[in-house]
């Protein structure tokens, strides 16, 4: 028979062996007051209800029933082939032998926190094994008193920096005693007293290769641990989740490798206890533990496929497009004969099919374009609203915090016409840098927009070099956390998967199998 960890409101156990858990060998590990279980044989995986006795030296003084749950035994699970795999799994077999405990230092045995011993050990060996091929960067967001932190670092002549993050606003904000944990290890480390999704210096972290988040558990702030921590991770880099057993937990840490394409190398978990209680088991991996080998897909994030140019060019002063079809009406994207604004000038956008947690009113984005920071992009973006280019389109990529991007019309015949201008740039112009809240024309695309939705210094550097030139910029009411709560309803789930290239061609009909997108219902210029 396997062992088993039994959890419950009412006691805790130790595991014990299913084939002679009964009452006799319960006793020494229930906690006071003392209950004698009614005697079973074998003992299968699931909740029970018993009958319970409490005693007092073999005298019965009451009864009461007992809740509690069988679970199986606390095994790691998962698999991987590469290099760095190897090293997860020697981490583990030293942290789950029977003399694990030879391998923590005193200081690892003795720090006080809220980690068993046994994964203090596995975090240690970890660092530790990878230190002796490579560098170690690591990173740790959560580190209360700094228990697995310091475990992480202990004795590792390997690590090159390690970084702390925690805004210790909870658990009592132990944050004097963390920092007098860490005092030893000098300059090697770095703490950041902030919200980890609210941190401005964030681009000052490099390479990470070995990151445990331990922070906020929702599905958000998981998705966020990845989207948010990728630019500063290695090209190859270790993950370690902790609070395993949340569904939430999982499925945004997943969806999050998963929409910055990641290539997930190797991956290992262990789940305790009751899987759906809050909590889970009490043994030794605690409340779960997931582990990742990740390597991230070094190609820039390609916000379209370069279509050719047709020799058609945008002046300042007049604009000739052909006449097309759309869903079988005549649309006349014909010349356009209005002067070249030169006052800014406000573009509302009225979106449909926004999240459910969408605040009421907020179903338009609004893009207050700058002539002066690019004359012939604004005078072209203004030219397709007046057309009504942008009505039905789709939002069709978004990465929160990264980007946006829109403009592929549902019909690709009217998609070709206008994807094919091209937008020169003023000889005498200085372009205008990217920064959160910018907005401009896709590079080799005379209609596609993005919007850039990221603070971070390198992916907007990235973008400068890219070529991407912003025209206007987002405007309107923000919440607390600085974001606009119309972007934040824009439906998301799909990140990149959809196939630009196919939707560029086919149109409408490609999206039939993309439910729930956020479309563009209509654009227009707002009138002073």
């Amino acid at each position: 028979m396997s062992n088993v960890a039994v959890s419950s409101d009412s006691f805790t156990v130790k595991p014990l062996n299913l084939a002679t858990l009964s009452l006799s060998n319960l006793l020494p590990y229930i906690t006071s007051p003392e209950l004698i279980l009614n005697s079973h044989s074998t003992w299968s995986p699931g909740p029970y209800t018993l009958n319970a006795t409490i005693s007092i030296n073999g005298l019965i003084v009451d009864y009461d029933t007992v809740k509690f749950y069988v679970g199986e035994e606390e095994k790691w699970e998962g698999e991987g082939d590469c290099e760095v795999c190897g090293i997860i799994k020697d981490s583990l077999k030293i942290a789950e032998s029977q003399r694990y405990e030879s391998y923590a230092s005193s200081t690892i045995k003795n720090i006080e926190g809220m980690s068993s011993l046994r994964f203090r050990v596995f975090l240690n060996q970890i660092v530790k094994i990878l230190g002796e091929r490579e560098a170690v960067n690591y990173l740790e967001v959560g580190v209360y008193k700094g228990s697995t932190f310091v475990s992480a670092l202990d004795e590792n002549v390997g690590v090159g920096k390690g970084w702390a993050i925690d805004d210790w606003s909870l658990f009592g904000g132990p944050k004097e005693e963390f920092l007098r944990s860490v005092e030893r290890f000098g300059d090697v480390v770095n703490v950041h007293e902030t919200n980890a999704f609210n941190f401005p210096e964030i681009d000052t972290l490099k390479n990470v290769n070995v990151y445990f988040y331990d922070g906020p558990h929702t599905y958000t702030n998981h998705f966020r641990s990845i989207t948010d921590y990728y630019p500063i991770l290695s090209e190859n880099f270790i993950l370690i989740v902790d609070d395993f057993n949340f569904k939430d937990v999982r499925e945004g840490t997943e969806e999050g490798i998963k929409v910055m394409n990641g290539t997930v190398e190797g991956f290992w978990e262990v789940r305790t206890g009751n899987n759906e209680l809050d909590g889970g088991g009490g043994g030794e991996w605690h409340n779960g533990c997931g582990v990742y080998v990740v390597r991230k897909w070094l190609e820039p994030v390609e916000f379209v496929e370069e279509v050719p140019v047709v020799e058609v060019v945008v002046g300042v002063e007049e604009v000739q497009v052909p006449e097309v079809v759309v869903r079988g009406e005549p649309l006349e994207l014909t010349e356009i004969t209005s002067p070249p604004p030169t006052e800014p000038f406000n573009v509302i956008f009225e979106l449909s099919s926004l999240l459910p947690s969408t605040p009421p009113g907020f179903d338009t984005l609004t893009i207050s374009v700058i002539p002066s920071w690019y004359p012939t992009a604004a005078a072209h973006f203004k030219r397709l609203v007046e057309a009504g280019y942008y009505d039905n389109c789709s939002i069709y990529r978004i990465i929160p915090n990264f980007f946006l991007q829109f403009g592929l019309h549902p019909n690709p015949n009217v998609t070709s016409v206008w994807s094919s201008v091209e937008v020169p740039t003023n000889e005498d112009l200085t372009p205008q840098k990217n920064m959160r809240g910018l907005v401009g024309f896709v590079p080799g695309s005379g209609a596609q927009v993005y919007v850039n939705l990221s603070e971070l210094e390198s992916h907007n550097s990235r973008l400068n070099s890219q070529g991407l030139i912003p025209f206007g910029k987002v405007i309107g009411t923000q919440n607390r956390e600085g974001n606009w709560p119309v972007i934040e309803g824009i439906q998301r789930k799909y990140g990149q998967k959809i196939d630009v290239k196919r939707l560029e061609k086919e149109g409408k009909d490609y999206l039939e199998d993309f439910e729930d997108l956020t479309y563009i219902v209509k654009a227009h210029i707002m009138v002073r």
